[in-house]
């Protein structure tokens, strides 16, 4: 923000000036483009004006008013247009349209827009008709206060450029009367006019149109000017597109509730077996919808047999939750079978929601139905499905095993394999998987005594384990309820969470166009499929003939296995069966399984104790082991479910219509036709000049023919363009008011987390790696433990009872300091007069480098072994700290020493790159040699790194282990030597073939005494 200052005797002239009436000169504002934002209007006009300016030394608010009158700067302008555009009273027109167009064009040409004026009639023919300039009219006069002024422009000027259409006497034709051609503005550039930015019918209908594929109006005329090959050749402004979208969510609006219920209502009447269902609440308020058509009851009655539905949100702007019904058709894609909204996701919503769905679908029970836990679900599945088996999904059980058991117990034990093993098992019987449950559960019985989860999940069994749902058809299709969070997904890639319902239901209808196709792709391919066999034998080209692709492929699979990888080991007969041991084997031909197979070769019935045939609806590889050997032709015919075929739906359906289109079908494929036959012409003219100026003449030609014959032309009013894109006209009156916003579980609003879950996400969080000790841990630079160690607890100081990395700032010094004075408890002056240098030795990261505090050079110097390519403050991080910690304490001290001006580290000659364990050794020889050197004098004694220099490094570790060990000011002297002795008692031969340790043991001791 820029603040200008203005002089007291400037104001006081400005005063001056306004007393005595002087003239104020007017400040016209720019043309500027952010201020046509959501501004449709050409003729509205406005200034900021008035006849006197007050000063108020009481107010606090400012006004600034001006005279806005005439622009007499601007002379008159004559528009520079050919002759043969320019009106005059000779031409004769049929219709005062004709008239107007003429005129318009002129005004193209020119560059100025034209506004409908007033008109005198005579019964129903006009007699007179005005069109005058869009600049016409005076601004208002008015005072606007700068605060709340809009940042905006006004066209008008007060332009007299106008011209009179006339009726001529005793003929039914029209002629120029008065025409006033000068201007008192400058001229625009065409693709600035308003009748150039008026979007037509076609770029209103991509608009909406664009909207079903979650496409906005910004990136709809982004899209609009890359298809037209820049932004010049596009009709409007993005505002425009902005605009229109505004006015069409204003037509909408309160109309919402009503247009979807007339929308479905009209569907119902004039479609065949289209079904809906609406309820309202005690207010008329919209707060449940049901719907189904043809196809999709058709896909229920054929693959109904296992359903599962998931609610999904974020698909409307009033949070109704929407509810898909999705089965697995014959192809093994998802389809949907239905679909609602619901208010609320209770118990009575989610019974009126299934008791329509089975109205819709003639009280047909599915066998198996899918859900996840929510208790809502599970009550209203079982009261409206009394005859379904109700299975909850395995994977929404499974996910919570993490947030039940302690971490640390599920990575140190196979418990979650072994979990894992028996709960999907689907070859196990029950009581076999109760067996192996409770020997589990006894085995980890410490480690989950705690958890009542698994108790709880153990009583409700029967709905999640497969050794529990076996025996129920087409149980092994659906496991989870994968399938509808994937339609679930699909369905939210269509549509939007500020969509109106009508907007929705166009985003649904797009989304199950694109389901539908896939669809037919699906059957086409099924259609034109031709196979490589990989058996010997007929039944393998039967299938191929009666399954889907898809189907036809896994089938095959059970084929080859059979023929290749199982054997028949015993085989008995008895009551008519014939008894086979069909022993399945691996790729390494290794016996794998065992299964019994029965057949009755009279009825051509098989059997297989796998149950394949019951879970999944094809013949399993052991059966087709026992019908390849007896060379059956076909498949039998029971064991080709109808669900598989192909020509389940084609035989007993006519499932033609994939998209419910609103308007005439018969006109639809018209203009989809004429597009096609459009840009076919123009692709053929497309790179010859002289053709394509043809084909731009006819066309313009029949453009003329059609603006003249205007009977049956569609209304390019927004109101009439969003009745066509909606199907049904707006309603006058208003009987279903739209729903409240909701806020279900699924809307954005966060459930409350407990403590002990919360500790788990938190752990489970993908850490950054701290800079300081290089790990991936939960803690940073400034947290971390390995810079600032944890000191065990003094009673002499109250101030550092606690681990440094919680203390203050103002802790950490007092504990400097305390711990630094105690270095002189046997001194008779405790301060550093006349000490020359103080040494730090720092241990970090299992490495000890030195920081020098050269007090005689005011520097300081750090010596550190080890060759690094890290920054020099990423490196010593705490080295600043610890500058300041020091100069804190000699100035309380003995008050000197201002400042150390200098850090820098020696390159010497000794630095190492691979030994990593001898910085100890690096440290002392440096406390014992350093003098104060510059980088080029100081010589520590050491070689480069080399098989000399560790020998070197080996006979003064032992150096210093004895004068440490000697040492008078040693404070750990006694736990020294006694490690020391353990050290001593190590195997010779070992110490000498593990460097690592006997470094370690070193660093050990110097870390004790530092």
């Amino acid at each position: 923000m820029r603040t200008i200052s203005a002089d007291p005797d400037e104001i006081d002239v400005f005063q001056r000036h306004v007393e005595e009436d002087e003239y104020i000169p007017t400040f016209q504002q720019e043309d500027d483009e952010s201020s046509e934002d959501y501004d449709e209007t050409d003729n509205v006009s406005g200034s900021v004006s008035s006849s006197s300016i007050a000063s108020n030394s009481s107010s606090t608010t400012s006004r600034f008013v001006a005279e806005n009158s005439h622009n007499t700067d601007v002379h008159d302008v004559k528009p520079d247009v050919p002759d043969e555009f320019i009106p005059n009273k000779l031409m004769r027109f049929r219709t005062v349209n004709d008239a107007i167009d003429m005129y318009r064009s002129y005004a193209e040409k020119a560059g100025f827009d034209v506004r409908l004026n007033t008109e005198r009639k005579s019964g129903e023919r006009v007699i007179h008709k005005y069109l005058v300039c869009h600049r016409n009219g005076k601004p208002p006069n008015k005072s606007v206060e700068i605060k709340n002024k809009r940042n905006t422009h006004y066209r008008s000027t007060n332009c007299k450029a106008k011209i009179v259409i006339k009726h001529i006497d005793g003929s039914t034709d029209y002629r120029f009367d008065k025409f006033e051609e000068l201007h008192n503005h400058e001229m625009e550039d065409a693709f600035h006019l308003r009748k150039n930015r008026k979007l037509s019918f076609s770029d209103k209908e991509f608009i909406m149109r664009a909207s079903t594929a979650k496409i906005g109006a910004t990136k709809a005329y982004k899209l609009k000017a890359t298809l037209k090959g820049g932004f010049e050749q596009v009709k409007g402004k993005v505002v425009d597109f902005k605009n229109f979208t505004r006015d069409m969510g204003s037509i909408i609006g309160s109309n919402d509730a009503q247009l979807i219920v007339n929308k479905l209502l009209d569907r119902k009447e004039n479609y065949p077996n289209f079904s809906y269902y609406h309820r309202l609440d005690e207010n008329k308020v919209l707060n449940a919808l049901f719907w189904a058509d043809e196809t999709e009851k058709a896909y229920y009655n054929e693959f109904g047999d296992v359903m599962s539905f998931d609610a999904t949100f974020r698909t409307n702007k009033y949070g109704l939750v929407f509810v898909p019904f999705t089965v697995i058709d014959h192809h093994k894609s998802s389809v949907t079978v239905g679909a609602g909204l619901l208010s609320t996701e209770d118990v009575p919503s989610y019974k009126w929601l299934l008791q329509r769905f089975l109205e819709a679908h003639g009280n047909k029970h599915p066998a198996l139905v899918l859900t996840d836990q929510c208790p809502s679900l599970k009550q209203a599945v079982e009261s409206v499905f009394p005859n379904s088996k109700h299975r909850l999904c395995m994977w929404h059980i499974m996910k919570k095993l993490p947030k039940k058991v302690d971490q640390e117990f599920l990575k140190t034990t196979n418990f979650k394999k072994q979990f894992k093993k028996i709960v999907w098992d689907m070859d196990m019987k029950p009581d076999m998987f109760d067996h192996k449950w409770n020997m589990l559960m006894q085995e980890h019985v410490f480690d989950l005594k705690t958890s009542s989860w698994f108790s709880g999940i153990y009583e409700i069994r029967d709905s999640w384990i497969p050794a529990y749902i076996n025996d129920y058809p087409m149980c092994g299709m659906m496991k989870t309820t994968s399938r509808s969070e994937s339609m679930n997904s699909f369905f939210i890639s269509y549509s939007q969470a500020d969509n109106f319902l009508v907007n929705f239901m166009r985003n649904y209808d797009n989304a199950i166009s694109k389901i539908r196709f896939a669809q037919r792709e699906l059957d086409h391919t099924t259609k034109i499929a031709r196979y490589v066999m990989k058996t010997p034998r007929e039944i393998e080209i039967h299938a191929s003939k009666v399954y889907t692709n898809k189907m036809f492929l896994e089938v095959q699979k059970e084929m080859f296995k059979g023929t290749w990888y199982c054997d028949i080991t015993d085989f008995n007969e008895g009551q008519g069966w014939e008894v086979y041991k069909v022993v399945h084997k691996n790729r390494k031909h290794e016996s794998k399984f065992i299964h019994k197979v029965e057949f009755k070769a009279a009825e051509k019935e098989i059997k297989c104790s796998c149950d394949h045939f019951n879970r999944f609806g094809i013949l399993c590889r052991h059966a087709f082991k026992i019908l390849l050997n007896k060379d059956i032709k076909e498949i039998p015919e029971r064991y080709v479910l109808r669900r598989w075929r192909k020509d389940v739906l084609s035989a007993n359906y006519n499932l033609t219509r994939d998209q419910f289109d609103d308007r005439d079908i018969e006109v639809t494929k018209l203009v989809s036709e004429a597009y096609y036959n459009f840009e076919s012409c123009l692709d053929l003219v497309r790179d010859d000049k002289e053709k394509l100026a043809v084909f731009v003449h006819k066309t313009t030609s029949m453009l003329k023919d059609a603006k003249s014959d205007s009977s049956g032309s569609v209304s390019n009013k927004n109101s009439d363009v969003v009745e066509r894109f909606i199907g049904v006209p707006i309603p006058d009156k208003v009987d279903i008011q739209v729903p409240n916003v909701q806020n279900n579980k699924g809307c954005g609003k966060k459930r409350l987390v407990g403590a002990a879950e919360n500790a788990i996400l938190k752990a489970q969080k993908k850490t950054r790696i701290c800079s300081g000790c290089g790990k991936r841990e939960p803690h940073n630079l400034r947290t971390c433990p390995s810079v600032y160690l944890e000191i065990v607890p003094y009673d002499k100081d109250p101030n550092i009872r606690r681990a440094t990395n919680y203390m203050t700032d103002k802790e950490r010094y007092a504990m400097f300091k305390w711990k630094f004075e105690e270095l002189f408890q046997n001194q008779v002056d405790k301060t550093l007069r006349g000490i020359d240098m103080v040494f730090f030795p720092i241990i970090r990261s299992n490495h000890i480098y030195l920081y020098v505090f050269d007090l005689k050079n005011t520097k300081v110097v750090v010596l550190d072994n080890m060759i690094s390519d890290a920054i020099f403050s990423k490196t010593y991080v705490h080295l600043k700290t610890l500058i300041r910690y020091f100069i804190s304490y000699l100035q309380e001290s003995i008050q000197f020493l201002k400042g150390l001006n200098s850090k820098e580290i020696f390159e010497t000659v000794s630095m190492t790159r691979h030994n990593k364990v001898d910085c100890g050794v690096f440290v002392m020889r440096n406390m014992e040699v350093y003098k104060g050197e510059t980088e080029q004098h100081y010589n520590s004694g050491i070689p480069v790194e080399s098989d000399f220099q560790k020998l070197l490094l080996s006979r003064m570790r032992s150096k210093y282990l004895h004068s440490i060990l000697l040492s008078h000011i040693n404070l750990q002297k006694e736990q020294v030597l006694e490690k020391a002795r353990k050290y001593a008692q190590l195997d010779p031969k070992r110490i000498e073939n593990d460097r690592r340790l006997a470094s370690l043991a070193i660093d050990t001791r110097l870390h004790m005494l530092i």
